[in-house]
């Protein structure tokens, strides 16, 4: 049975070149598709940022903003997921964009 991809922890040698590529900006979706980047490691690096933030990924700030949109229909949804993801600190915002951009090539 095939591993998911939380339940595996990449390498520090997986996690440390993917999390110093990151610190320049986001990475390229060329590059996750291409295979380039270990989704492992990107899962990994994900858990780790999370678990080491100082604040929560749903801040006080913006926790009922979040419980929101479920409720909301269409453009209006898509609009404040936006403004929403756009409120996130910029190594969190590139990590789940790398996140997704591996997501969407398997």
């Amino acid at each position: 049975q095939t591993r998911g991809l939380f339940e595996t922890v990449a390498s520090a040698s997986d996690v440390e070149p993917l999390a110093e590529l990151l610190q320049q900006g986001p990475v390229p979706p060329s590059a996750a598709l291409s295979g380039a980047v270990n989704p492992h490691a990107a899962a990994t690096l994900l858990v780790f940022h999370l678990r080491d933030r100082a604040e929560g990924l749903l801040s006080k700030k913006t926790f009922a903003r979040w419980l929101a949109v479920p409720n909301m229909q269409g453009a209006a949804q898509e609009a404040e997921c936006h403004a929403l993801v756009k409120m996130l600190p910029r190594e969190t915002r590139g990590l789940i964009s790398a996140l997704f951009s591996l997501l969407r090539s398997v």
